[in-house]
């Protein structure tokens, strides 16, 4: 990405192994235009460094379909065999170990999930790899005779469906999982569930899905037909990478915000404001019989808003980045759970006629006098308050707690924890299932703008706009 700095780093160098992919969070939405330029600007800089050989490790091309991240894995080897350096291009399927994206997403579903719906894509198939031969074949690659630039594939030594690498994976971690089939699963609901369960951010699954929509399988010549090399068989390369991984699930790292983990003396800080909070929105709450609840509540928010910032600081700024898509899906996911909040109050009103009487008491508990603006306003600053607080500093610093489910639970009993105190079962009810739905959010998305978005929408149109009574 830097060019002037790749020529005095190639400067003495016969070959170099190229094995830089910008697919990922960090990268952005146009990571394609990003690896193109770097690819272009890397055979630029090793021909002026007289490098001899380029090992270049891709991905494999579907015979039709090829996604965009394999799309472009395909071009930048495209690139660098276009140079006049002598490029080996290695294109291998899904690599089984550590730091392969496609491996922690499998051995994520594999461990978390007692049952699992698959969709038919999972019934396509490739040739999996572990990374042990991966790295015996770009070695070897190096010591190949050079007769140009050329293509090999890179394969594992069993054709196997995807739906049967979940399987073994389970098997080798000594779990039998119940697998159905799902037809009309699309991959778009596949990543989202994916981004929910694993650790793989929602920008990384939304790709490696995509990729797996066809077969994977290779079309050119094996690499291995030039060496006295039998790659391993799959169980033993899953059964190789669970335990160099070890049971810590490969915590280390980012976490599910994508920030890397916090450490002590930020967690400190967590906790404070966390607790703090707690104990001010708690007896907003309680002691609604002798304030305000409404004015109470938000000073309790803005509070929480001034601890949330003074405990994450510029860990939070970072997630209020927002797209004109992501808004707009918020915004419609907001106006649904206000349709559906109607439907649910209508349908229940009328088998219990004394829920009305509940809801009405509690609108006339936030009522300030006639005032929309007021209460918009308002509103506006416990929407603000709750998100920095519990979907801000409560899952940034559980990042270590286990998977998006389990930060994701635990993030919910702290927003449930203070309703039980003002002893409001609607509220608690409320509170159970809209922090869930804005707690999902803000783990798939890895950004705060969104539940920020539903949760405001849902509130003032609940509370001002169009009340249940």
């Amino acid at each position: 990405m830097r060019p002037a700095t790749l020529e005095p780093a190639l400067a003495g160098c016969d070959a170099a192994v190229f094995l830089v992919h910008a697919m990922g969070p960090e990268h952005g939405d146009d990571y394609p235009e990003r690896e193109r330029a770097g690819a272009q600007a890397f055979a630029t800089a090793a021909a002026a460094a007289c490098v001899q050989k380029i090992i270049y490790l891709g991905g494999v091309v579907p015979a039709k379909g090829a996604s965009r991240h394999l799309s472009s894995r395909e071009r930048t080897g495209a690139i660098l065999r276009a140079g006049p350096v002598e490029t080996v291009e290695l294109r291998a399927a899904m690599i089984i170990g550590a730091g392969s994206a496609s491996w922690v997403m499998v051995r994520d579903l594999a461990r978390r999930l007692p049952a699992m719906v698959l969709p038919r894509w999972l019934r396509n198939t490739s040739y999996p790899i572990a990374i042990a031969d991966v790295v015996h074949g770009i070695v070897a690659a190096l010591d190949l005779p050079r007769t140009g630039s050329r293509i090999y594939e890179l394969p594992g030594p069993e054709r196997v469906t995807h739906r049967e690498v979940l399987s073994r994976a389970a098997a080798a971690m000594g779990r039998h999982r119940l697998m159905l089939s799902v037809p009309i699963l699309t991959p778009r609901l596949s990543s989202y569930w994916i981004a929910l369960v694993t650790r793989t951010s929602l920008s990384m699954a939304k790709e490696l899905v995509e990729g797996v929509r066809s077969n994977l399988e290779p079309t050119g010549e094996s690499l291995w037909s030039h060496l006295d090399h039998q790659p391993m068989p799959v169980d033993e390369a899953i059964a190789r990478a669970l335990a160099e991984e070890g049971p810590s699930e490969g915590r280390s790292g980012p976490g599910p915000s994508g920030n890397v983990m916090p450490g002590p003396r930020h967690r400190l800080k967590a906790v404070i404001a966390l607790t703090v909070a707690t104990i001010g929105f708690s007896l907003a709450l309680a002691l609604r019989e002798r304030l305000d609840p409404w004015r109470a509540t938000a000073v309790a928010a803005m509070l929480s808003g001034g601890l949330a910032w003074w405990a994450v600081g510029a860990r939070l700024r970072s997630l209020f980045e927002v797209t004109t898509r992501s808004a707009l899906t918020s915004i419609l996911l907001g106006g649904g759970l206000v349709a559906a909040t109607h439907g649910v109050y209508q349908v229940a009103s009328a088998f219990a006629p004394e829920l009305a009487g509940s809801v009405s008491a509690l609108y006339a508990s936030i009522d300030v006098g006639g005032s929309r603006l007021v209460l918009v306003l308002l509103t506006s600053i416990v929407v603000l308050g709750e998100e920095l607080i519990w979907r801000g500093v409560a899952i940034d610093v559980m990042t270590s707690a286990g998977s998006r489910v389990a930060i994701g639970s635990l993030s919910v009993a702290l927003y449930v924890l203070p309703q039980l105190a003002g002893g409001e079962p609607l509220l608690v009810i409320a509170a159970a299932v809209l922090g869930g739905v804005f707690a999902a959010q803000r783990l798939i998305t890895g950004r705060l703008t969104d539940s920020l978005l539903t949760h405001a929408v849902w509130s003032i149109a609940v509370f001002v706009a169009v009340p249940l009574v």
